[in-house]
């Protein structure tokens, strides 16, 4: 049974790569030098940048962190990898909290009770997937029954991925909203990146999805509804 510990409302966090981790692609509109710097926290859905509060109230989109991995070169939660003196988790908050997402789920699994004492997370819903050792996708399926009713859409976030800026985030919400599409990717160069929003309508997809596998598994029986964003970012980071 999956063990629940509910808190809603806000969230805050930002962070930095893993060497021995060639795998996603991250984008990020962070100066190198800023990472780590204490930024101003925002309420949940206020964009560090000008956005239009209209589009953000026509529509709920969740975020679900997958903080349930173990890091394979240390041996513990990947959520806990530090960066600037903070753990991953908490940096990938921030930048959530700062976009025009309205509500964020962390799916924890490795170390949860540790997860939970080092990294703020008072104002998000956190649920525990006691399955995470049986991939990525377990977290997912976690994460999709946990997400408000209301929600039209969500993204799938690395909780690895620190330098995923808040503008990335509001790039893709708003070409959704202009666009109708049901699978948003971020891009640099062409290159497929992270986070994917997916609408709520292809739950069911995902929830059927197995083994240690996201949303990338369900592309190619959606190839007509996926839309590419093109990213303005500094450089995409690799973990």
């Amino acid at each position: 049974s999956t063990e629940w510990t509910s808190r809603t409302s806000p969230l805050k966090d930002e962070s930095l790569p893993i060497p021995d981790r060639p795998r996603d692609k991250l984008f990020s509109a962070l100066r190198p030098s800023s990472v780590g710097e204490d930024s101003q926290r925002r309420p949940l859905g206020r964009s560090t940048r000008e956005f239009d509060t209209s589009l953000r109230e026509s529509a709920m989109i969740s975020a679900i962190v997958l903080a349930a991995g173990t890091s394979s070169r240390m041996g513990r939660a990947k959520a806990l990898e530090p960066l600037a003196g903070r753990p991953l988790l908490h940096h990938v908050l921030r930048n959530l909290e700062a976009s025009q997402v309205g509500e964020i789920v962390v799916v924890l699994g490795h170390e949860a009770d540790r997860v939970r004492r080092e990294t703020p997370l008072a104002d998000a819903t956190v649920v525990v997937n006691p399955n995470y050792a049986l991939g990525m996708s377990t977290s997912l399926r976690v994460g999709l029954r946990a997400i408000q009713s209301s929600a039209e859409a969500f993204f799938a976030v690395l909780a690895d991925q620190p330098l995923v800026s808040p503008a990335t985030l509001d790039a893709l919400i708003a070409r959704r909203y202009e666009s109708k599409a049901r699978i948003l990717i971020p891009t640099y160069a062409g290159i497929r990146g992270n986070p994917v929003l997916v609408d709520r309508s292809l739950s069911g997809e995902v929830e059927a999805i197995t083994g240690d596998q996201g949303c990338r598994a369900i592309f190619g029986d959606y190839a007509d509804d996926i839309l590419e964003v093109e990213v303005t970012s500094n450089r995409p980071d690799w973990l």
